[in-house]
């Protein structure tokens, strides 16, 4: 077997460079998630707190996710346009932006939930079962931030499972306060219930968010469908 020439010093100086680029591109997308994570957890507090001039804060830290989602997208056209990676690097490439969009979509999530609370003419207190719901969202974009920092495909398919409780979270609520509102007779709790099956409908969404980010990780990871393969072992 004959073996590969050794590569110049500037060959070795490119290869390098490139896995810097590509290490800042990871960072930056966990820099990213872990704003949105706050932000959620801002989100699910606000609940209890029903804190007007937080949840002013919470929808203009949003602008600082759009503003890191934009610098992401941009930074890794910049290395397809210069690196002509292939392989593993292109699927990690390709993926980070697509992570970056759901990340940003969560964000806009927190922000969603912040200006639903400023519509409610009447503060009433959220259900326990909605804080419960927003928390285990929670838990799973945690861990959607310890996925990006130690990419793996059984920790992608662990996480892309948890969003089936997330999803029975949001059955039994939305079935409860369905329930509270046909038997609602004043207006300002009705405007608020329907704010909270809203509210449910958002975590519920944040959940599914999560799981494109799995699959997009599985994907840099085996070069497949997480949802195909999953689906041919069941």
């Amino acid at each position: 077997m004959i073996d590969s020439p050794p590569m110049s010093s500037k060959q070795s100086h490119i290869v390098s460079a490139f896995d810097q680029e590509l290490k800042d591109l990871s960072r930056r997308l966990v820099a990213m998630n872990d704003h949105s994570c706050a932000m959620l957890s801002d989100a699910i507090t606000l609940l209890s707190s029903l804190d007007e001039d937080k949840a002013h804060l919470i929808i203009k830290d949003d602008e600082i996710v759009d503003q890191k989602e934009e610098e992401v997208s941009l930074f890794a056209v910049k290395l397809l346009a210069l690196r002509q990676p292939m392989a593993d690097d292109l699927r990690f490439i390709v993926s980070a932006i697509r992570i970056a969009n759901d990340i940003e979509r969560i964000a806009d999530y927190a922000s969603s939930i912040a200006e639903s609370v400023l519509y409610m003419k009447k503060k009433i207190a959220a259900p326990a079962n909605l804080i419960s719901l927003g928390k285990a969202t929670l838990t799973m974009l945690t861990k959607t931030s310890q996925l990006l920092t130690n990419p793996s495909s059984s920790t992608a398919i662990h996480l892309w499972h948890q969003d089936d409780e997330v999803n029975q979270l949001y059955l039994s609520l939305f079935k409860e306060l369905v329930q509270q509102l046909a038997q609602s007779t004043h207006e300002d709790e009705t405007q608020s219930l329907m704010q909270y099956i809203f509210m449910a409908k958002t975590f519920e969404r944040v959940g599914d968010r999560i799981t494109n980010v799995s699959e997009a990780v599985y994907y840099q990871r085996k070069g497949s469908s997480l949802a195909r393969a999953i689906h041919h072992d069941s």
